[in-house]
């Protein structure tokens, strides 16, 4: 199994398409500092809005992986696991011995470390861009607490989103995945990925998570919170970290189904499908 990672590593590294989107994440990360520093120039530091450098790694990929991130990640799903129908390549792996559960299992992790080493570099570049361009008030506000600029309190908040925010990404990898099992091609998969990226962005900026009809609601926040991943992204990540049970509860049953029920469904595909003829 280690020699079959060591090959779809060796193999991912190797393609110019994996060099352009780890590359892409820097002026990616430019640009969205630049935008919060156009905002900040119209709202004061008590504003919602407002950006400070300290919170610059933790707003920019809140602000990104919803859209970016997820683009991303259906990219990635598209061309490891349709690449290979076309070329014919999955013919040289199925004559030798691994099996067809090894060759699925091998490109999952793969691809959960290229999403692991994307966010790194998107996190490290907002830090930077923000320090760059962005002010430093003397305090800043994380779940309705004011607290000072360069209190610890930050950086462990990052990390935490950062790591709701990496599951997540792979909760909607193996959606994505299961999507490319049945497209066999990255171009349909990355429109199918994009359809259900934009219709449940529409859906949650809809489903106002503070309105009474949504709070009153089990079942939609339910929706927002869980059955959608953008959803998770835009609203439920920072509802759990504000200590939302619910929403830590709705995130965690959505993950798991998301997990089992795609992943496992898209193994059973790559495993049955003929790829030989």
């Amino acid at each position: 199994m280690k020699v079959l990672i060591r090959i779809e590593f060796e193999k991912l590294i190797h393609q110019k398409w994996t060099w352009f989107m780890l590359v892409s994440c820097i002026p990616f990360a430019y640009a969205l500092i630049t935008y919060f520093m156009w905002v900040d120039q119209r709202h004061l530091p008590d504003s919602p809005f407002y950006v400070a450098a300290s919170m610059s790694a933790s707003r920019g990929m809140k602000e990104s992986i919803y859209l970016f991130g997820n683009l991303m990640v259906a990219l990635l799903a598209g061309l490891l696991y349709t690449e290979e129908f076309q070329g014919g390549k999955l013919r040289m792996f199925f004559l030798r011995s691994y099996s067809r559960g090894q060759i699925f299992v091998s490109k999952w992790m793969i691809m959960n470390l290229f999403i692991l080493l994307m966010m790194a570099i998107l996190g490290v570049s907002f830090t930077i861009f923000g320090v760059m361009k962005l002010p430093s008030p003397p305090e800043v506000m994380i779940s309705g607490n004011r607290i000072p600029s360069t209190d610890a309190a930050i950086l462990f908040y990052t990390l935490k989103q950062y790591a709701l925010d990496f599951a997540t990404l792979i909760g909607g990898g193996g959606l994505f995945i299961w999507i490319a099992m049945y497209c066999r091609t990255a171009a349909r998969t990355i429109g199918i990925a994009t359809i259900y990226i934009i219709i449940s962005m529409f859906a949650t900026s809809i489903f106002d998570p503070g309105s009474p009809l949504i709070t009153e609601n089990a079942f939609l926040l339910a929706l927002i919170y869980a059955g959608l991943i953008p959803g998770m992204q835009i609203v439920g990540v920072e509802k759990a970290l504000s200590g939302d049970e619910y929403a830590q509860i709705s995130i965690a049953v959505g993950l798991v189904i998301y997990f089992f029920v795609c992943i496992v469904a898209a193994r059973r595909k790559f495993t049955r499908a003929d790829y030989l003829n």
